[in-house]
């Protein structure tokens, strides 16, 4: 490339990036089709943005529009194969569609290209609890923790899928530890609750789904 093309492009690169900066601004102030009109400008004479198709899939995901948003995303990855975002983007896109198998290939790459990313590792566990594979997805609770290990959902994920293989008596300990980081966490509250039910300990259940029930109505 000739120091004239060198120069071209880095006024293309620019420009594009002014115009996803005014996308996201749209898109955030829910002007869908303003936004999705200037991302279909950038990529009118930068075909080649990964970027802007990511974008462009995430805001036909919240659209509802998930086939146009898998192919934006392919398109994405087509330019830009170590694009991590593009493969969990896609990833969350198939668990939406109930399309497990195909969401935790994407998760899978996804972590590869970024292994310190928590997100990722949430979403795939979600897919892999879908799937009954348990074992992985305790993998992935125990992933994230190692990254983050004052993060309460990979506790009460982790409650959740023992509670699932009947694990109960150590899914109480990590509901425990959720609400020792979170003692709100309502969501681990109800995992307890389950599990508790499950041993047969019905009366702290029937007593901590209460406890729920009275807070929640408390804050409406």
């Amino acid at each position: 490339m000739t120091s004239a093309e060198e120069k071209v492009e880095q006024n293309l690169l620019e420009e594009a990036k002014i115009l996803l900066n005014r996308g996201l601004t749209l898109q955030r102030l829910e002007k869908y089709e303003s936004a999705m009109e200037v991302f279909d400008e950038v990529l009118t004479f930068k075909p080649d943005c990964s970027e802007a198709h990511l974008l462009k899939g995430s805001l036909l995901g919240r659209m509802g529009l998930c086939s146009k948003a898998l192919e934006s995303y392919d398109k994405a990855l087509k330019f830009n194969p170590c694009l991590a975002e593009a493969f969990f983007m896609k990833g969350a896109t198939l668990e939406s569609l109930n399309r497990h198998e195909e969401a935790v290939v994407c998760y899978d790459r996804a972590v590869e290209i970024d292994p310190d990313s928590v997100e990722i590792q949430f979403h795939k566990l979600l897919s892999l609890q879908k799937l009954a594979r348990f074992k992985e997805a305790l993998e992935c609770c125990d992933a994230a923790l190692s990254k983050r290990p004052d993060y309460p959902l990979a506790y009460c994920y982790k409650g959740i899928v023992k509670t699932n293989m009947g694990n109960c008596k150590e899914a109480l300990l990590e509901f425990d530890c959720a609400l020792e980081l979170d003692p709100d966490f309502h969501a681990a509250m109800v995992g307890k609750s389950v599990a508790l039910a499950k041993l047969g300990r019905n009366v702290e259940s029937t007593a901590l789904r209460k406890k729920v029930s009275d807070e929640m109505h408390l804050h409406k």
